[in-house]
């Protein structure tokens, strides 16, 4: 996945409260910075397993930080079908030069609880029941089940796998770009959308957004009437690659 800057307040690294309270969840604050959509504020579809893997933490520590980011009101999370919607209080979007601030603080009765957190993809230290063991048994086979090609490259562009409810769309995703390309897409053909998408503050997350560029093999643009650097240099690599 490409580098990004991430946007964070001077505050937080000038006020000592900042380092009592949050200590080394710090980090997965930045993470979550950095997966927050622009607009909102707010991290969609969050998955503390899918977190873990990306930052090259145990699951357990990941839970812990997130639930004491929770504690100390830096972020609320919301329980969803198959994951969480995480907000970030008192955003600000990096893109505005108002200051406008998003997600005020919230009182903790408002709060959301953590019973989703706990429950995604682990299996307690408690003595096997049937159900338990059932839930064991859909894990193990869930991680014996081969990983589709598509869905692996869909991870080297973005950094992250999709929701495993989604392998289905990455694989006619990209099946339909090597329809288009006429040979096996790779990486390469991917990542100048998702850059492009990123780049534009567009959540990376979205499955939908970015892909349908490379469907199609073609990046809109933005209205403006002077094209970016980054878009000519962009569409210069998609002309060489469709003369190829």
């Amino acid at each position: 996945m490409k580098k990004q800057w991430i946007s964070v307040k001077c505050g937080l690294s000038r006020d000592p409260k900042h380092r009592r309270r949050m200590g080394k969840s710090i980090w997965t604050f930045l993470h979550m910075l950095d997966l927050a959509d622009w607009e909102t504020g707010i991290i969609y579809d969050w998955k503390d397993e899918s977190a873990a893997e990306d930052m090259g933490i145990d699951i357990r520590v990941l839970r812990e930080d997130r639930r004491k980011l929770q504690e100390e009101d830096y972020i609320t999370c919301t329980q969803k079908q198959h994951g969480q919607d995480i907000k970030i209080i008192n955003w600000t979007n990096p893109r505005e030069y108002s200051g406008q601030v998003y997600n005020k603080k919230v009182s903790p009765s408002d709060i959301q609880g953590d019973a989703q957190g706990d429950a995604q993809g682990s299996v307690k230290d408690v003595t096997p029941t049937y159900s338990s063991n059932i839930k064991v048994q859909i894990k193990d086979k869930a991680a014996k089940t081969p990983i589709p090609p598509e869905v692996k490259i869909y991870r080297e562009v973005t950094g992250r796998y999709p929701n495993r409810a989604n392998y289905p769309d990455v694989e006619k995703i990209i099946q339909s770009v090597s329809a288009r390309l006429g040979r096996d897409a790779v990486k390469d053909d991917l990542l100048p959308y998702f850059t492009e998408w990123t780049a534009r503050g567009y959540n990376p997350a979205n499955l939908s957004g970015w892909t349908s560029w490379a469907v199609v093999g073609s990046i809109p643009s933005m209205g403006k009437p002077v094209q970016s650097k980054a878009m000519d240099t962009i569409n210069q690599w998609l002309q060489s690659k469709a003369g190829a």
